[in-house]
């Protein structure tokens, strides 16, 4: 029996296999990718018992590498923490930086099993000289089932913070924890001038809806720039995000279609197509597009007059020029759009 086997067989033993936990948790990281899968299967399998030994090697901390592996090993077998919580709570705050970070999260989403976890975070946020331990337990805080005025407390005052970092994690925890966007929208939408917050403000903002409407502008320039590989399969972040706020964002999308770079331009023509029949009103303006002398663009442009619900038979020389592509997602897309147009044009209806 090799020790991909042995690995297995101790989970299948289940919390009998308890005194096994060092070594499940130094074969997780094994060399052999089968060993190392088959290890921390096995540590998740154990449960509670495991839990509870991974939160001995980690305050032990003799061996550095071991007690970061079984806070990674923690993360992962949420929410079966429960043994780990009293010790990791008496002593987060004088672990290494490396364990806070891994092990805020594990306490986060666990603050209703023992009550001092908010108040060990949200001490850990106020006051660690170190930025990423504090932005490490403002993110965990906004993971928490628990509601209360303590936790809404530390999130306003992190809103005032000289730290666009503290300013922003704190705004986030407020809209995911208390829906107050209201306080929140002005330090999310701050997020999108940074560009390590950038992609994070931009879904936040989507999540708010109607709610994010005067953030509407700074989106749009976020999207003038956004750059996405093959963007017709993964749409930009930011229109989606302006689909999700409401119809008044089209406005400020249509100005985009005149512009000289063609990147934006196809950034432009595919929000458009992601309002669906709601951006019909500007689908008008995707018909110049259809020349573009952007292959991408003009793609776009046919495709996205389709989402909106404009069937124009001007589309029809760009869709036929999709449906020689390779991409069978595309080839898909232009031939309902065809059919759409004229069932006598859908791809098994004629020849070409």
């Amino acid at each position: 029996m090799d020790r991909r086997e042995v690995a297995k067989l101790l989970g299948d033993f289940g919390e009998q296999a308890r005194p096994a936990v060092p070594a499940l948790l130094r074969a997780s990281a094994d060399a052999n990718w089968d060993v190392q899968e088959n290890a921390s299967v096995a540590l998740t399998r154990i449960g509670e018992p495991a839990a509870g030994e991974l939160a001995a090697i980690i305050c032990d901390g003799r061996d550095r590498a071991l007690s970061e592996r079984a806070a990674m090993a923690l993360e992962r077998m949420h929410p079966r923490t429960r043994s780990a919580l009293p010790r990791l709570v008496d002593e987060f705050s004088g672990l290494p930086e490396n364990l806070q970070i891994l092990l805020a999260p594990v306490l986060g989403r666990s603050a209703a099993e023992h009550p001092r976890i908010i108040g060990v975070l949200g001490e850990v946020a106020r006051s660690s000289t170190r930025l990423n331990v504090r932005l490490a337990a403002l993110k965990a805080l906004a993971l928490s089932p628990v509601l209360d005025d303590d936790l809404k407390t530390l999130m306003n005052e992190g809103l005032s913070d000289p730290m666009l970092e503290v300013r922003f994690h704190s705004a986030a925890g407020l809209w995911r924890t208390m829906g107050d966007h209201a306080a929140a929208l002005p330090a999310i939408a701050s997020g999108l001038t940074n560009g390590a917050l950038r992609i994070e403000a931009v879904t936040l903002l989507g999540e708010m809806g109607e709610a994010a409407g005067p953030a509407v502008p700074e989106l749009v320039r976020v999207l003038a720039d956004e750059r996405v590989y093959r963007p017709l399969r993964t749409p930009p972040s930011a229109g989606i995000a302006l689909s999700r706020i409401g119809d008044r964002a089209l406005e400020f999308v249509a100005p985009l279609l005149q512009s000289t770079n063609a990147q934006t331009r196809l950034n432009a023509v595919i929000t458009i197509g992601l309002f669906g029949p709601r951006g019909g009103a500007q689908g008008r303006d995707l018909l110049p597009l259809l020349s573009d002398p952007e292959r991408e663009v003009r793609f776009s442009a046919a495709l996205s007059l389709s989402s909106v619900g404009l069937h124009v038979s001007n589309a029809v020389p760009v869709l036929f020029e999709i449906l020689d592509e390779d991409d069978p997602f595309l080839v898909t897309w232009a031939g309902d759009a065809l059919a759409k147009i004229d069932s006598k044009l859908a791809p098994g209806n004629t020849a070409r």
